[in-house]
């Protein structure tokens, strides 16, 4: 996919997707593959993911949520 198609995706103007809009604009290199993934799988890098997030004291996406009372679903 190229590098403008995948940052017109990104194109909902919250502070996330913007500066995520920005890196493929800027040359930033990704890779998005075609298929499909079954959900345990995603549940478990996600929960990883977060559990390293918390572990290091980094802000996540529910720390933000909690802090600016933004919406918690669309």
């Amino acid at each position: 996919m190229q590098q403008h198609r995948i940052a017109d995706l990104l194109r909902d103007g919250a502070e996330v997707t913007t500066s995520a809009r920005a890196a493929p604009l800027d040359g930033g290199m990704g890779v998005v593959r075609e298929g499909t993934t079954a959900s345990e799988s995603l549940a478990r890098i996600y929960r990883r993911r977060l559990g390293l997030t918390r572990r290091t004291g980094q802000e996540n996406a529910q720390s933000l949520i909690a802090c600016t009372g933004a919406r918690k679903s669309r």
